[in-house]
């Protein structure tokens, strides 16, 4: 549901939909703390985003990432989305990073999902590849 939501409301400005889970994120937690963005984290680090206790963290969250030439309507579709999925149930929270600071802390917490599994003697893939005639 929530793809097919990024879909439909970030159309052609879409650039990346990226499941991790509560699991590998705890677990990044244990394994380089502080690795997490402040808004992942309880009060131990504040910061301007929502906060959320890793004990009580979603088993799924998503990094949705847009890349279109118009900032303010990307950002108008981004706000779509957000509004969309949390009234029908599709998610129960959202993040937007603030600045390009933010952004590199989303990325950089993904990227470190495979590694920081590695290290700990785990494979982490929710890889799927589907046929481009099923995008539509």
């Amino acid at each position: 549901k929530a793809l097919s939501l990024a879909k439909e409301e970030l159309g052609e400005t879409l650039a990346a939909f990226e499941l991790m889970d509560g699991d590998i994120l705890r677990l990044i937690e244990e394994t380089v703390p502080g690795k997490l963005p402040e808004c992942f984290v309880d009060g131990s680090r504040s910061g301007a985003c929502s906060v959320l206790n890793l004990s009580n963290i979603s088993p799924f969250c998503l990094l949705v990432e847009t890349l279109g030439s118009n900032e303010e309507h990307d950002s108008l579709k981004m706000d779509r989305f957000l509004e969309l999925g949390l009234e029908h149930d599709i998610f129960q929270d959202g993040t937007l990073a603030q600045d390009g600071k933010q952004i590199q802390e989303f990325w950089s917490l993904r990227e470190s999902c495979n590694p920081v599994t590695a290290s700990n003697g785990y494979v982490y893939k929710y890889d799927i590849s589907i046929p481009i005639t099923d995008f539509s």
